[in-house]
């Protein structure tokens, strides 16, 4: 790239964010030459308009000798980039002001961009592991003076989130101290106790809870639970909506209203303007007589409660227009949970992703796991010839087994719990598991179950513990 170019981009914010997507497209489409097309375009049409704003910018041939070889950005199979320095610095705490800037769930490839630029900060600056720990469980203001501006250096690898998102996104998923094992009945009513006296004073309710409920016996988890563990909990509890929240199988009229919700939060229609089904049924059926289901702008009626979801949902759906939209959208559950005040962000997003989405697009969810399935999905890791679980491309295994790819990980995630024994977060040889667990199926062991089931789904496709200490022993101690 000129450094003419790498210049103007420093000093525009819009530029440097489309200059990040064309990078994050190629690292994601290379070998796609449709797509290669494509980015190419995007790159020339963005230096058009730098060229654009600066029409009066010369070429100085002496200027290159003086600044050395200049840097590029090279397009090839091995999507080799040299780092522009002059972005560094670039970042601010109080970004998150700006617009345009993507929130939401962290895709795999940001998470993995995230850990190379943490442990890149750590070696070059010098750093330790204990100050890793802290970089990835210390907020801004306990982080001192030695660690200073350096979440603003490690967002430069993420310039389409804000500099407070990456941070509380690695606090959660790379701090050690945030997976304290399940919740007890007594630590959820003390919590929702302390909310309704004191407020959402995360860090002097973490300091009373951990004073109530001793932890010493744990490993790894001196600290106790963290704000952010405690403040996802209350989420997960209901949030505010709390005092209204159900429990318990969802009606029809609590389904359809999700679905409404979602609609209307996306600026879509999915749900046909004015539908009025009967339900008639033979004489051989186990229910009889007629069932009728009216829903019209925004009242729902339905007579007869031996209506089931799945008898009503295809009808009063537009079906190509579900398989065409709902791919992608970007659904924010907090926002949903605020129209429907009655369940939780895990109650809402399970009931989704488990319930009406198989409905909605059958080829999407694929929830259900036979024995063979799980073999086919073990191969398919064992092929993949990693040793470490961070190193598995699930959109991958998901492709070859035209199954999502949040559901594959989901299910290894199970087998390995349910039927290894092995908990999140601890290090294994993946080649080696995968094999134990075919072995395992194959022989009918007791524990083995052929099936995802609603209590086994985790919340946000995976809430697995990823150690980052061990990333960084792996990857970068001692390379340089």
């Amino acid at each position: 790239m000129k450094s003419n170019y790498a210049e103007a981009i420093k000093h525009n914010s819009i530029w440097q964010i489309d200059f990040n997507k064309i990078i994050h497209k190629y690292k994601k489409y290379g070998e796609d030459p449709q797509h290669i097309e494509k980015i190419h375009k995007k790159t020339l049409k963005l230096f058009e308009a730098i060229k654009k704003e600066n029409p009066q910018q010369k070429k100085s041939k002496d200027k290159k000798k003086q600044n050395g070889q200049k840097k590029q950005v090279q397009f090839n199979d091995n999507v080799q980039m040299k780092e522009i320095d002059s972005f560094n610095g670039n970042r601010t705490w109080n970004d998150h002001k700006k617009k345009n800037l993507n929130k939401g769930k962290f895709s795999e490839e940001e998470v993995k961009m995230l850990m190379n630029s943490i442990c890149q900060y750590v070696q070059v600056n010098n750093l330790g592991e204990d100050d890793l720990i802290k970089l990835c469980s210390k907020s801004k203001e306990e982080l001192g003076e030695e660690l200073k501006g350096a979440w603003c250096k490690i967002s430069e690898s993420l310039q389409d989130r804000s500099v407070q998102s990456c941070h509380n996104f690695c606090r959660r998923k790379f701090n050690p101290n945030n997976y304290n094992g399940k919740w007890t009945e007594d630590e959820e009513a003390m919590l929702i106790e302390l909310v309704r006296d004191r407020g959402h004073q995360w860090k002097e309710i973490a300091n009373v809870i951990n004073g109530m409920f001793d932890r010493r016996d744990l490993t790894d988890q001196k600290f106790g639970r963290t704000p952010e563990n405690i403040k996802d909990k209350w989420k997960h509890l209901g949030g505010d909506n709390i005092d209204y929240r159900k429990k318990g199988p969802w009606t029809i009229e609590e389904g359809i209203s999700l679905l409404r919700s979602i609609c209307i939060a996306n600026n879509v229609q999915l749900i046909k303007k004015s539908k009025q089904v009967h339900f008639k049924f033979d004489k051989e059926g186990k229910i009889l007589g007629s069932k009728r289901i009216k829903i019209k702008d925004d009242d729902i009626y339905i007579y007869d409660k031996f209506i089931q979801l799945d008898q009503i949902v295809p009808l009063i759906t537009k079906k190509k227009r579900c398989k065409k939209v709902i791919p992608t959208l970007e659904i924010s559950w907090t926002a949903i949970q605020t129209a429907i005040k009655t369940r939780s962000v895990d109650d809402i997003r399970n009931y989704w992703n488990l319930k009406l989405l198989p409905l909605l697009v059958p080829s999407l969810a694929n929830l259900e796991w036979e024995q063979d399935d799980d073999i086919d999905l073990l191969n398919e890791i064992i092929e993949m010839d990693v040793t470490d679980t961070i190193d598995l491309d699930f959109e991958q295994i998901g492709e070859n087994l035209d199954k999502n790819s949040d559901n594959c990980q989901r299910r290894w995630e199970i087998l390995l719990k349910g039927l290894g024994g092995i908990p999140p977060g601890k290090r294994i040889n993946v080649k080696m598991i995968a094999k134990q667990l075919i072995h395992d199926i194959k022989t009918k062991q007791e524990r083995y179950v052929p099936w995802i089931s609603n209590k086994n789904s985790s919340r946000n496709g995976t809430n697995q513990y990823i150690n980052i200490v061990e990333y960084y022993r792996k990857h970068f101690l001692g390379k340089q």
